[in-house]
């Protein structure tokens, strides 16, 4: 067991600075590899987000500026750098944010047919505009979760509930990516 740092976090405008994440060596496919050999995963505490420096309530909080501002990076850049001390992007990171989120939406609409019905009928439709990606985020309930709503929820039950059929390690996150999808020696 090891630990890595996160130089910066953003959660809303406070930044955490030099927060230790915890990383685990992978011994589970071959343990006859060689310490030091091994690759290795992050156990990453909610509300962190694989590969982002933005929390997952930032991100959403980013991509309601974004499309405040008719989804121009640029002009939201401006603002959010006049409204914040800390949370001001650069316009190629916002872009980067609503399409990780537009990418959370095609991953949805792989829902099995017997969980769609949980999400929402704009899955059905062809296109999802950001502004409704973020209101579907808001109001989701999980039939699992009693106690969460939103996008904890449905991250979830994306995770645990709508893969319930594929192995762990070949399941795949609704926001960011795993380490595990890079493998293990």
């Amino acid at each position: 067991m090891q630990f890595y740092v996160r130089v910066r976090i953003y959660l809303g405008d406070t930044v955490y600075e030099d927060i230790l994440i915890i990383r685990f060596i992978c011994r589970r496919l071959n343990p006859n590899v060689p310490p030091g050999t091994h690759r290795t995963f992050s156990l990453l505490p909610y509300p962190l987000v694989p590969y982002s420096p933005y929390a997952l309530p930032t991100t959403f909080t980013l991509a309601a500026a974004l499309t405040e501002h008719g989804e121009n990076p640029y002009q939201t850049s401006q603002v959010l750098a006049s409204q914040y001390e800390n949370l001001n992007p650069e316009p190629a990171t916002l872009t980067r944010i609503k399409h990780r989120l537009l990418e959370a939406v095609h991953k949805l609409k792989q829902v099995p047919q017997k969980f769609q019905s949980l999400i929402s009928p704009l899955l059905s439709r062809r296109s999802i505009t950001l502004s409704e990606l973020l209101a579907l985020l808001g109001s989701y309930q999980s039939p699992v979760l009693v106690s969460a709503s939103g996008a904890r929820a449905l991250s979830y039950d994306w995770f645990y509930v709508f893969q319930e059929e594929r192995p762990y390690m070949q399941r795949d996150f609704l926001f960011g990516t795993p380490s595990q999808k890079r493998g293990c020696v």
